[in-house]
């Protein structure tokens, strides 16, 4: 077996990086010493505490972990991706907490820059001390987390949404209910001090049964100083604009994706004169005709024709479409309709112009976020797919005559992992 190689570092970490099996990078770090350390920081770069892989035993499973790290700290310090389950038992909070310590605040640096953390319906003030004290001390002063995704947590303090704001620049909450207080300002001096230095950027409140109490419950995010990118729901959106300082938002605001699924009636989106990144998420509308073929809904038509972004640089549009997996020769498919007439203007101060988008995108996908869009010669989504593309290269290029194919760019939706659910989030 060889001893030695040699190469620059630099080429050892690409080739590690081709691996995709833990099992091949443990293999490489047998190959010689010049191996071990990038195959360790790629086997352990990313971290799933989740219950797909502690599915037995896992408070023995997470206490095994925490004396790895115990004797081989510099492990800790590979670890950018963390993804972690916390267990409805007080022995597995407790063990869950104790590796949480030891990883971010163990002796060497921790430079985990993505943490997602499911509390599975779990009520903040009956969770364990320590993993309480655990998770409130990974956003100290001296924090790494960029990336920060909670999910399912009842009464969530706000001083812990705060605390976490101030410390990542995306923060993503997922059927979270809060305590809603009828003062959204901050009396405290500690408070208002945090708040005004935020690093908060990017906000998501995925659609859901709990988004529009997340807007209640934590409107103050809204008017974050640096928030410049909003993922929500139209109708939580629409919450967050009844708020007082959600006028601040709508002028520095750059990058706005609402999700249109559920059934409205009109958009009637607000001006917002920075904007230059606009996605619409919406389900396919119908035709009153006995086929029932698919077009856009008339409210997103209207909506195109009269956009309140003069900056807008790049829209990107997301039809869902119901699955079905039971079409065969016998059933009949669903087509698309000739296109309306589509027109896509900017508005302000009741004057119509052309916008100068430079780039349109068109996904198309499933309305279950589980349903993969199989695309192959046949299938149903297939032949929905090319309807679709030809239905939206028709109506965009009525919009905007003479306009550029490069301009316009199709996709399909990317089905989520129903055992590693949490590996969609960015």
């Amino acid at each position: 077996m060889a001893t030695q190689i040699d190469l620059p570092p630099e080429l050892l970490e690409a080739i590690v990086c081709k691996l995709d099996s833990a099992v091949d990078m443990a293999s490489c770090a047998l190959v010689c010493r010049a191996f071990v350390v990038p195959s360790q920081r790629q086997l352990y770069r990313k971290i799933m505490l989740t219950f797909a892989f502690l599915t037995w035993r896992p408070v023995p499973n997470l206490e095994r972990r925490l004396a790895l790290l115990q004797r081989f700290p510099h492990i800790g310090t590979y670890i950018r991706d963390l993804s972690i389950d916390i267990p409805a038992s007080a022995e597995g909070q407790q063990a869950m907490g104790n590796l949480l310590d030891c990883i971010f605040r163990g002796p060497g640096p921790c430079i985990v820059e993505r943490l997602a953390v499911d509390f599975h319906g779990s009520q903040w003030d009956k969770l364990s001390p320590v993993i309480v004290n655990a998770f409130s001390n990974v956003f100290s002063s001296s924090s790494s987390v960029q990336r920060c995704h909670i999910l399912r947590v009842a009464a969530l303090p706000r001083d812990i949404v705060l605390q976490i704001a101030h410390s990542v620049k995306l923060l993503s909450l997922i059927h979270i209910t809060g305590i809603l207080s009828p003062d959204d300002t901050f009396a405290q001096t500690n408070d208002l001090l945090v708040w005004q230095h935020s690093l908060l950027e990017e906000l998501m409140i995925p659609a859901g049964l709990t988004s529009t109490a997340i807007s209640r419950s934590y409107r103050f995010l809204f008017d974050l100083p640096h928030l410049t990118r909003l993922s929500t729901p139209l109708s939580a959106f629409r919450v967050g604009l009844a708020g007082t300082g959600f006028s601040g938002l709508l002028h520095r605001l750059q990058t706005l994706t609402l999700d249109c699924v559920a059934l409205i009636e009109s958009l009637d989106l607000p001006m917002l004169p920075e904007l230059t990144c606009l996605t619409l998420a919406f389900v396919r509308g119908t035709t009153s005709t006995a086929d029932e073929q698919y077009t856009l809904p008339e409210y997103i038509v209207s909506a195109l024709g009269g956009l309140p972004t003069p900056k807008l640089k790049r829209l990107t549009l997301r039809v869902l479409v119901p699955a079905s997996f039971a079409f065969d020769v016998r059933t009949p498919r669903p087509d698309w309709c000739s296109p309306p007439e589509l027109k896509i203007c900017a508005v302000h101060d009741g004057q119509y112009t052309a916008v100068n988008i430079h780039m349109i995108e068109c996904i198309l996908g499933y309305i279950d976020p589980f349903a993969v869009c199989d695309d192959s010669p046949g299938s149903h989504f297939a032949h929905v797919f090319d309807g679709f593309m030809t239905f939206m290269t028709e109506a965009l290029t009525g919009a905007f005559p003479g306009m550029a194919t490069e301009k316009l760019s199709f996709g399909k939706r990317k089905a989520q992992d129903r055992v590693n659910y949490m590996d969609h989030l960015p």
